[in-house]
């Protein structure tokens, strides 16, 4: 328990296989309404690599104030398809829909490649409802794509009044690059 935040562990001890596990394990847990209530507070987390900052208990306050009701974590690299940031609706320059300024929001990030600014399914908070309908959908996908994270952006992009990317990194962030001590 951290800050009110109760911790519940899911696929501990059990094998991993595939990118899917996690999704199955999320969706599964999350359809039992009686454990998960619509307006419970969701933080859907990586294990091992994702740090919680102290931040995290604003994360009520934070939720409140976010401009969708879900929010996923950012990071700076794009994958698992390296054109999507053609494609980003935020946080890239070249905001208009003609293809010219897609054109130069994918160019802005070729120059800016070290801001985060790109969705990670590492870490994803939302209130229980939100999350159902979001995993509802994206369970769906994983039967033609096989990554989670590829599942996800596909998910935001066509979402945009669902899912945003948390940035600057207020509360999530993605453990790329640190002391693994």
């Amino acid at each position: 328990r951290l800050a009110g935040i109760e911790l519940i562990v899911l696929g501990l001890g059990e094998p991993y296989q595939h990118y899917d596990d996690k999704l199955k394990r999320y969706y599964s847990y999350l359809q039992n309404t009686q454990v998960v209530k619509d307006d419970d507070l969701i933080v859907l987390l990586d294990a091992y690599d994702v740090l919680l900052f102290p931040s995290i208990r604003s994360l009520h306050y934070r939720m409140a104030t976010a401009r969708t009701p879900v929010v996923a974590c950012a990071e700076s690299g794009i994958y698992p398809e390296p054109y999507t940031p053609w494609v980003y609706p935020q946080g890239l320059r070249g905001d208009g829909s003609s293809s010219a300024s897609l054109n130069a929001a994918g160019h802005a990030f070729l120059r800016d490649r070290g801001q985060a600014r790109f969705l990670n399914s590492g870490c994803i908070a939302g209130r229980g409802a939100d999350m159902r309908k979001m995993l509802d959908e994206v369970h769906e996908m994983m039967l033609f794509i096989k990554d989670d994270q590829q599942a996800f952006v596909r998910y935001m992009l066509s979402h945009p009044h669902v899912i945003s990317i948390d940035m600057p990194s207020l509360f999530l962030k993605k453990k790329y690059g640190l002391p693994s001590r």
